[in-house]
């Protein structure tokens, strides 16, 4: 049926293994990969650093023009890419405090944190309401 042959489904490639799959061809060195398609390197970093989903938008705007200056340094031709994965503390690390307020308050932190778990959200990551 030559008449219908172009109405029918492509068989499409099936890729048969994981590498068919992913953008990566090799590692060459610790941290390091290369790729496939345009033979670029790839470096991983892991950085762990404050939650700034909860800041105020001025604390956010200056931080992202901080970045802007750091990475205008690296001129064209780079590709960045980030991703931030939160995660609830559980634990607060022990910490000599050398001012009575402040152990009070860390005292206060630390003996609030299992109910904030069971009950959800702590108290200042409330969802913000949307505009009406």
């Amino acid at each position: 049926m030559p008449v219908y042959a172009e109405y029918q489904p492509h068989r499409r490639w099936t890729p048969a293994h994981l590498s068919d799959v992913v953008p990566w061809r090799s590692i060459i060195a610790p941290g390091v990969v290369l790729q496939k398609d345009r033979h670029g390197l790839q470096r991983t970093y892991a950085m762990r650093g404050p939650d700034v989903q909860g800041e105020t938008p001025e604390v956010q705007g200056a931080l992202m023009l901080q970045a802007n200056q750091v990475l205008k340094r690296l001129g064209g031709r780079w590709m960045l890419q980030s991703e931030a994965q939160r995660r609830r503390v559980t634990t607060l690390p022990e910490v000599p405090y050398p001012h009575l307020v402040s152990a009070c308050a860390q005292y206060a932190a630390r003996a609030a944190l299992p109910r904030e778990r069971a009950r959800g959200l702590p108290r200042d990551r409330r969802p913000r309401s949307l505009p009406a």
